[in-house]
Parts: C-alpha cells; structure tokens; sequence
C-alpha cells in the first residue's frame, strides 16, 4: 500500500515547536510578542561579552511525535513520498520561522542550534542512505537559509552515534556538532578529531557522563585533561560533557570536571 500518510493540518500545528525563543513561548508573528523576542535578545548582545546561542530546533523527526517512532522509521521505507510531503509542509513552517527570526535577531545571535537525534548507542538510527535520499536536501534548505542571509554560524545537537553523517552534514554546511557522543559506536575522539576536527568544531565531548556519575574526582580529572588535549588540538572545540548532568550525579564529581578545565588552562 502507498501514500497512506495522512497529512492533519490540526495535529501538525498543534505539534509543531516553530517558535524558537528562548523560553519558547514567544509567538514571533505577533508584532508585540516579536518586538519583545527581539528586544530580549538585543539587550542580552549589548549587555554580555558571550556569544549568543539561540536554539530553533527545526526538526525533521517531529514526524516521529506526529506519527509514534514506530510508524515513522517504517514510514521511511514504506511511504517515502508521504515523508517528503511531511518534510514539505514543515519546511514551509521553518524556513518561514527561521527568516523572520534572523531578520530580527541575526545580527545579534551567533549559533543558531537545530535539534535532531539520528543516532543510537550502537549505530545510526536510520541508514545513510535514507538521510541522504529524504534528510539531507531538507537540512541543506534550511542550513543555506542561515548561512545567505546571515552570519550564524550553525550548530547541530543530534545524540548517539552520528559518525555516518558527519561527511554529509558537513558538506551542507553544518559548522559544529554537539553533544559528540563519545561512549557509542564509532565516536572515538582521536578519529573523530582526525577526520574531522579541520571543517567542524565539536561541542562535547568533553567529560564522560557514565565516569562523572559513578567515578571518582579524580579519575574525573583525567578523563577531561584526555579529552581536552585531543579535541582543542588546532581550535575547534568548546568544552562541554558528553551530555546532560543528572541528578545522581556527585556534586563533588561536577566541581573536579570543572576544575580539571580550569587547571589545564582551557577557560581563563
């Protein structure tokens, strides 16, 4: 059976996160909400020597929210068309979204972050062929967008083992990659930082999350002086740990990450 894919313009507005603001709440086609969105960004730009970090999302895997995870990876090898008929119609929606966005705020903002998990622990999520049949043309899209009519530079979260990808996602402009997953397949640092460390930065990577929880400080400390000498070889990096710190992470565990980035000389 073909094109069973059901596009419900209802469940695709109500799911769609098309409204990137920091608190995610602005609607920034609204002239007094949008004037506000711009306001707080530009008061944070004038007013802070950090970069300014703002995250869009725009992700192709809202199919998976829309349809179930189950439904939408067999839709990627059943229903293809209907795929890109959905990719379509959140397209529009991004695209839209992303040059109001940067025509308020481009000049303000430096990373721009997308979101789209395409990997697992033990390998992609979906095949390389499939991200360059139905993905890639569509991140391409909205990547060309932020790179022509601004200077943000692009940054994409995609968890898990993305090695496959890399090559790709470079090739259509992605400038850096978090949260560079090191403790799943095929993300060694070395090779990573080898192959890759010329035409991206890697943002994480920095600290494994599985040693920060049941590790000792000190064990701590060296896996972040390890790591650090291999990604900040040449630029390129900006610390981070390889993923969220949770709640059962040791206090004292956090305190000796960041010592350990202080004492090598990383951050002043």
């Amino acid at each position: 059976m073909r094109g069973f894919l059901i596009i419900d313009e209802d469940d695709l507005t109500k799911e769609m996160w098309s409204i990137p603001t920091p608190e995610w709440t602005k609607n920034i086609f609204n002239e007094k909400e949008y004037k506000l969105f711009i306001d707080s960004i530009k008061n944070l730009y004038e007013n802070t020597d950090r970069a300014i970090i703002l995250n869009v999302g725009c992700s192709l895997f809202k199919g998976m929210s829309l349809r179930g995870l189950d439904n939408f990876l067999c839709d990627l090898y059943l229903d293809k068309k209907g795929v890109s008929r959905l990719f379509d119609k959140l397209l529009e929606v991004y695209l839209a979204t992303l040059e109001v966005t940067l025509k308020g705020v481009g000049e303000y903002v430096d990373i721009l972050v997308f979101g789209d998990d395409l990997g697992a622990q033990n390998g992609p999520l979906i095949s390389p062929e499939i991200f360059k049949e139905l993905f890639k043309a569509q991140y391409k899209k909205m990547y060309d967008l932020v790179h022509n009519i601004s200077d943000c530079k692009i940054c994409l979260h995609s968890c898990g083992s993305v090695y496959e990808f890399i090559p790709d996602l470079i090739d259509i402009g992605m400038d850096a990659l978090n949260p560079v997953q090191t403790n799943t397949a095929n993300m060694d640092p070395k090779k990573l930082k080898k192959e890759f460390g010329e035409y991206i930065t890697f943002w994480g990577g920095g600290c494994d999350t599985q040693l920060l929880t049941f590790g000792t400080p000190e064990e701590i400390k060296m896996d972040v002086r390890k790591r650090i000498a291999i990604f900040s070889s040449g630029g390129g990096f900006v610390f981070n740990q390889i993923h969220n710190i949770l709640a059962n992470v040791p206090p004292e565990n956090v305190i000796a990450m960041f010592e350990a980035v202080y004492e090598y000389g990383f951050y002043k």
